[in-house]
């Protein structure tokens, strides 16, 4: 059985994690939600964007584009290299 994360899921992920500062790693990122969700906690809990960090791999190239398109877009892309590491 296969499942895949949508917006629902990873938000109550990320509020359960409650990322405020450091490293939020993800071995299977997709298309990049988890990082984007976390960014939106600490913002909306009085953070900033560039408290955490983003760090995660995707084998699949072209969903390893769109997590790339994504962070760029949300703005916490910089210097962020998304790994094919598997």
């Amino acid at each position: 059985m296969t499942t895949a994360n949508n917006g629902a899921n990873l938000g109550v992920l990320v509020d359960m994690l409650g990322p405020s500062k450091g490293r939020v790693y993800d071995p299977c990122c997709g298309s990049a939600g988890m990082f984007v969700q976390s960014e939106r906690f600490v913002e909306e809990h009085g953070g900033r964007i560039g408290d955490i960090a983003v760090d995660g791999q995707e084998s699949n190239s072209t969903t390893r584009r769109l997590a790339m398109m994504s962070i760029s877009i949300s703005g916490i892309g910089r210097g962020f290299d998304l790994s094919d590491r598997v």
